[in-house]
């Protein structure tokens, strides 16, 4: 390997050495790795030179790091996972089919550590396909309205969610909203289709977690009962004499307070910054089970201008959702 060379000094070096990371951890050209890192093509390329670093130039113009195959097999599975055929996963890295077919990734068996190629072929068609899927641990958030007495929303009405602000809520009316929060949701799936997936499961374990009734405070439904308007509600659906509550009634203290559960009402999001977190698993260990169970925290939320006030009070109600990948 060559020296460096005595004329780069240790903050140049220091520079350096970013862009060679972003170049190799992100797929970077070198022109773009530069920018990021704060110095030039010029240098860069000398810097590689004296390290005895290998650099080609792509199809594109820019020049990219040329890494050994065994460096390259999650970004090639990431390349194919995001579309592209073997062939040119294979062609962008700067390397080829023949080499990447044998790498390998390790997978925890009964037996120990074992090791599996990264692509095989197609039983029909005889295409290269991956071995491995890319499963993230996503943050996930659903919330919507709440209802009550006929189907009337709670609160102002004027925002809801993670961006809600107290400096623009209403001086005389809170904002309600019911919110639950996934920190750790796995899935193969990622943004539009995650959401596609899932916020119809989801709502659907929260309307049977807090809308079915099965608690008993008589004292609530007494108080109930003082009410004209809610005592002829409970009396035409049937809920008579000392009716079990639902846990949002329990809970807030309002008769027939339950969730707008029009799926075009309810709002999902996901964290993408979080979609780099999750491991390579292997696909026949997600066909032959792929079982996941992820724990979310319901509350409901109340914003004032003078701030933000959830129930319940003593912390979230845990929900867990169970699921399988091999579903997805």
């Amino acid at each position: 390997m060559v020296g460096l060379s005595l004329s780069m000094n240790a903050v140049t070096l220091r520079k350096c050495r970013v862009a060679q990371r972003l170049m190799g951890r992100e797929d970077l050209g070198l022109n773009a790795a530069a920018k990021r890192a704060k110095t030039t093509s010029r240098t860069l390329k000398k810097y590689f030179s004296d390290v005895g670093i290998k650099i080609r130039r792509h199809g594109s113009g820019q020049y990219r790091l040329v890494l050994p195959p065994k460096q390259l097999s999650e970004k090639f599975l990431r390349r194919m996972a995001d579309g592209d055929s073997a062939t040119k996963a294979a062609k962008a890295l700067n390397t080829t089919v023949r080499k990447m077919r044998y790498q390998r990734l390790p997978v925890s068996t009964p037996q120990g550590i074992r090791y599996y190629p990264i692509i095989r072929k197609a039983p029909i068609g005889k295409r290269w396909i991956t071995n491995f899927a890319w499963v993230s641990e996503n943050s996930v958030v659903v919330y919507g309205y709440l209802l009550g007495l006929g189907d009337n929303i709670q609160g102002h009405n004027t925002q809801l969610g993670p961006n809600a602000k107290a400096n623009t809520a209403d001086p005389n009316y809170a904002d309600i909203w019911w919110q639950v929060d996934f920190n750790s949701f796995e899935s193969t799936l990622k943004g539009k289709n995650l959401i596609g997936k899932y916020k119809k499961p989801i709502v659907e374990l929260l309307k049977r977690e807090l809308q079915t009734p099965a608690i008993n405070n008589a004292a609530l439904v007494a108080l109930f009962g003082t009410n004209s308007k809610v005592s002829a509600s409970a009396s035409a659906s049937g809920r008579t004499g000392n009716f079990k509550l639902t846990e949002l009634e329990n809970l807030l203290e309002r008769y027939d307070i339950h969730m707008d559960d029009r799926l075009n009402k309810i709002n999902m999001g996901v964290d993408d910054s979080q979609g780099t977190r999750g491991s390579w698993v292997l696909r026949r260990n997600i066909s032959g089970g792929g079982s996941r169970s992820s724990e979310g925290k319901f509350q409901v939320m109340f914003m004032r201008k003078t701030g933000l006030t959830t129930y319940p009070s003593a912390g979230p109600k845990t929900v867990r959702l169970n699921y399988s990948l091999a579903n997805e």
